[in-house]
């Protein structure tokens, strides 16, 4: 007799989709809302697509977490996702190593946005650890930028065991997969992205894993 009952990553991810769909319930603002915003970028690079910042509105409202950290700033649009489906009980703190570029304000009901601007991952990840108030009660980071061995070692000391990652770019060689090499554990769940044209994967910490 079989005395397991297995289920592969790709079987997950699909249910993983599927339970969170139901809290999809923002509408996304126009393209020029953000687009404008590139005539202030030194760095001028490719942003997120708008379904993945609906697929990032929807993690972050389904777990609802309180304190946010994100990697890459850029024009905002993964921070509107993240401010928005978030709440106005959440902060988000986001960097951008490469750019200052001024976000508009959020929109009524969105988290506290706190800008890093020209500032690394690195340096971010300290400041944060420098605020007491701060250590290990990070819910959720964002990923969009290459992270290193001391951010990986910045962002354990920041996290608590319900932490999750959420990474962009998970695709072929692109960033998001060496990422999700680099930053996860066996106490982790990789979510795959959404099929078909999805590129937003999590590490969900298996903690969070319930049979209901």
């Amino acid at each position: 007799m079989n005395d397991s009952l297995r289920f592969n990553r790709r079987q997950i991810s699909r249910l993983f989709w599927e339970t969170i769909e139901s809290y999809h319930f923002h509408t996304l603002p126009p393209d020029d809302y953000f687009e404008g915003l590139r005539d202030q970028a030194t760095y001028n690079t490719g942003s997120l697509h708008r379904e993945d910042m609906a697929d990032v509105m929807d993690i972050v409202a389904y777990f609802r977490p309180t304190l946010i950290a994100e990697v890459g700033t850029f024009i905002g649009r993964s921070t509107y996702s993240l401010a928005v489906g978030s709440g106005d009980k959440a902060t988000v703190y986001t960097c951008d190593a490469s750019n200052d570029i001024k976000l508009p304000p959020m929109p009524e009901g969105a988290a506290r946005v706190v800008q890093f601007p020209n500032t690394t991952s690195t340096d971010m990840f300290k400041s944060l650890l420098a605020d007491k108030n701060l250590g290990r009660k990070i819910d959720l980071f964002y990923i969009d930028g290459r992270v290193s061995e001391e951010d990986k070692a910045l962002m354990l000391q920041l996290s608590n065991d319900r932490t999750i990652i959420v990474l962009d770019d998970f695709e072929g060689v692109e960033k998001g997969v060496a990422n999700g090499m680099l930053l996860g554990t066996p106490n982790h769940l990789l979510i795959y992205p959404r099929t078909p044209d999805g590129k937003t994967a999590l590490l969900v910490p298996i903690q969070l894993l319930q049979l209901a």
